[in-house]
Formats: structure tokens, C-alpha cells, sequence
């Protein structure tokens, strides 16, 4: 028998009243509906709970949108470098070239300069006056002795301005001294700078940038040297020894 087939309300007896034939429709049309399901294939299985869905309930209960969406405040952590004695004097060489750089710049008028041409003609130039005017090199320091200031001049040039120098150096010690500082800003190793420490230019060059108050802006004002300060005090003062016993 198909659903169908269901005649849903049983005729009632004349003399029923409307309540009573209600009752007898109601009870006839169960009793007719469990019939057609125990002769069809169609079964109501009946519902147990879900571990499933308490699961997800669960899960509900202990990720609410609230504490979703709070997140932990990420803790950037300042890299130990105390083993990493290369990155420290590759930082001090690098901070050297920043120093006097950024002075030139501050001080000089080279930049005003807009063509390459006219940089190269003076580049020489401005330097000279840089060193003489707000360096005080030629005052002589500790241990100094003296530095011719056209080598000097040519030194600081390459240090400050390589790409408006010509290519040509005038003198070989100047090409040796300054390949191995850029050796010692990107890949320092020991023997390098044993090397650059033979250089009196260099000494000066160091020794005036490396002063106590000197470093000590340095430092302050380079968040990555700051972070490792001490570190960075030590291991300067070790290349202004490496250059005190050449």
C-alpha cells in the first residue's frame, strides 16, 4: 500500500456525535498510516545523540569569537650576537663608512651638483675641504704620524663617494687599503683586517670616527647597533688595538 492509497478519515457511524467521529477519523488514520509504513520500505530510525555535534558544541564552547579574536602580543626578540664575532666587526667597518658619509653630506656642498661629470671634477675637491674644515685631521692625534693630505684625500674619497671617483687610483697602497675595507664591510675575516691595520690612512680614518663620543652617538642612533652596544664597544675598541700594534 502507498501513501497514496491513504483513505486519511474512516467513514464515522450515523449516530456518532461530531467529537466522537473526530476521535474515530484521528484513531483511523494512524492506525491506516502504520499499516502503509510496515508494508513499504521506508523505516524512521530513531535519533540518538551525536557525538559528533557535541563535538562541534564543544568546540563552540571553548573558541568563542571573543577569545578568537585575541591575539598574544609577539615578543621580537633582540638577536644574541655574542658568538657571531664577524657580524659585529662587519657592522663596526660599515658604521665607519655611514659616519663619514653622512657628515659629508650634512657639511659639504658636492651634492648640489646634479650631473655625474660635475661630481667627478669635484669630488676631490669638496673632500679636501671636508677633512681640512670639519675633521681637524691634520691636528695629529695619538700615535699619528703624519699623512700626506692628497692621500688622505683620495682615501676618504672612496670611502664617501666611490661611484663619482674615476676608476683609476693614484696609488697602488690606495687601491690595496680600500678593496680590503669593502672586504671587511661584506665578507670580514681576520687576515683582512690584520692587513687593513698596516695602513697609517686607515689609522687616522678609524681613530677619529672610533673616538669615545663618537662611537657613542654612533650607537645611539643606529637601532641595530644599539641593540647590542656593549658587544659593539668591545669590539671596537679591539680594532683600534689591532691598529695601536701594527
Amino acid at each position: 500500500m502507498s501513501f497514496n492509497e491513504l483513505d486519511f478519515c474512516m467513514p464515522s457511524p450515523k449516530n456518532a456525535t461530531d467529537d466522537e467521529s473526530s476521535r474515530m477519523c484521528s484513531k483511523g488514520t494512524e492506525e491506516r498510516f502504520a499499516d502503509a509504513l510496515r508494508g513499504s520500505n521506508h523505516y524512521i530510525i530513531p535519533l540518538e545523540p551525536d557525538e559528533t555535534m557535541n563535538s562541534f558544541d564543544n568546540f563552540l564552547s571553548e573558541s568563542s569569537p571573543e577569545e578568537a579574536a585575541v591575539e598574544e602580543p609577539v615578543v621580537k626578540k633582540i638577536p644574541d650576537l655574542s658568538q657571531r664575532k664577524d657580524v659585529l666587526f662587519k657592522s663596526i667597518f660599515r658604521s665607519v663608512k655611514k659616519y663619514y658619509t653622512k657628515l659629508f653630506k650634512e657639511s659639504s656642498d658636492f651634492y648640489k651638483h646634479k650631473s655625474e661629470k660635475a661630481k667627478k671634477a669635484n669630488v676631490k675637491a669638496c673632500v679636501k675641504n671636508f677633512i681640512q674644515k670639519d675633521l681637524l685631521f691634520l691636528n695629529g692625534s695619538e700615535g699619528f704620524h703624519s699623512v700626506e693630505i692628497d692621500e688622505l684625500c683620495e682615501f676618504m674619497s672612496r670611502i664617501i663617494a666611490p661611484k663619482s671617483c674615476t676608476k683609476s687610483y693614484t696609488t697602488y697602497s690606495c687601491k690595496k687599503y680600500i678593496n680590503l675595507l669593502y672586504k671587511c664591510i661584506y665578507n670580514y675575516n681576520e687576515r683582512n683586517a690584520a692587513k687593513l691595520y698596516t695602513s697609517e690612512v686607515m689609522k687616522h680614518i678609524f681613530f677619529f670616527c672610533l673616538r669615545e663620543e663618537n662611537l657613542e652617538k654612533m650607537v645611539q642612533e643606529d637601532p641595530n647597533l644599539a641593540r647590542n652596544s656593549k658587544l659593539i664597544k668591545e669590539k671596537a675598541k679591539e680594532v683600534l688595538d689591532g691598529f695601536r700594534s701594527i
